[in-house]
């Protein structure tokens, strides 16, 4: 009898949804204005105040002499989520969320690096597949001079960062204390976010001004999918079956702009290429397709 996926896997489906949504209203907040500088300094200030209260939670002393390790992860979530801002920035939201799904196939590799386990065949033709897929995500608006490559680049590099720190999250998180390592970790980002921003300059010019409450709204619905995220990894120790659920905000992401760009002033229904869209869902059922069978053999029991 086929094993029923477990529960805990509604967080990274509930995930999957705030992340499309605060990705829009980022979109939304970059055609305004805003400054990659200012987006990440206030949604990474807003995952220190959602994170930081749990240390409250954990009675255990701190494993001191092990605080290299939540520093490592949060250093790795802090660049990738700047250049998951840089892809958002650079090109469409139907363009980087499905690009984002390719995170669990990373993961799945980095997993088998580092316990040792051989994918096979069905690694290699989804290896095909998601090549595929990118291809039509990358490639589907070259109109008047629109080139994605920026986009893609920073996406797939953002992926592949993201999947290092979900790595080191089901590695460590649990032996360190989770309710320790997370607080830890997203105060070792709200610290080098700041820093960065210092260092950048431009928090409060004037486009700061016109679209602070998009911002507001995405670092609020972007925070709480990250505590969903970070958490069932630290916990559940799945980082290869929850981004398999996750990976759907690809999906998600395109819907969102099919129903909702308009209402929002989205620009990106209306200057995308003739076909773009749909080669963009066609891809994104490719990636999809492709990370489903990729880790069609891994156990949904935690590790």
């Amino acid at each position: 009898m086929t094993q029923a996926p477990p529960t805990y896997l509604l967080m990274p489906f509930f995930g999957a949804i705030l992340f499309a949504t605060s990705s829009l209203a980022y979109k939304k907040a970059f055609e305004q204005g805003a400054r990659v500088s200012q987006v990440f300094l206030a949604n990474n200030l807003c995952l220190v105040a959602l994170f930081l209260p749990l240390l409250a939670f954990d009675e255990k002393p701190i494993p001191w002499i092990d605080l290299g390790q939540p520093l490592l992860a949060g250093s790795a979530f802090c660049a990738a989520n700047l250049l998951n801002f840089k892809a958002l920035q650079a090109g469409d939201v139907s363009l980087v969320t499905p690009l984002m799904g390719t995170k669990v196939l990373f993961v799945a590799l980095l997993a088998r690096l580092a316990f040792g386990e051989s994918g096979g065949v069905t690694h290699i033709v989804a290896a095909a597949m998601t090549t595929a897929g990118i291809f039509l995500l990358g490639f589907t608006d070259n109109r008047a001079g629109r080139w994605v490559g920026a986009a893609t680049a920073y996406a797939l590099m953002s992926g592949f960062t993201f999947a290092c720190c979900d790595i080191l999250m089901q590695q460590w998180a649990s032996s360190f204390g989770v309710l320790h390592f997370l607080p830890i970790m997203f105060g070792w980002v709200g610290l080098l976010s700041a820093g960065t921003a210092a260092f950048t300059g431009s928090i409060t010019e004037a486009p700061w001004r016109r679209c602070w409450r998009w911002v507001g709204f995405a670092a609020i619905m972007m925070g709480f999918q990250a505590l969903l995220i970070a958490t069932s990894i630290s916990f559940f120790r799945d980082a290869t079956g929850i981004n398999i659920v996750y990976s759907l905000r690809g999906l998600m992401g395109i819907g969102l702009v099919w129903i909702l760009g308009r209402r929002v002033a989205h620009l990106e229904r209306g200057s995308s290429a003739p076909g773009a869209l749909w080669a963009r869902v066609l891809g994104a059922v490719l990636i999809l397709a492709a990370i489903v069978l990729a880790v069609q053999t891994t156990r949904w029991n935690p590790a």
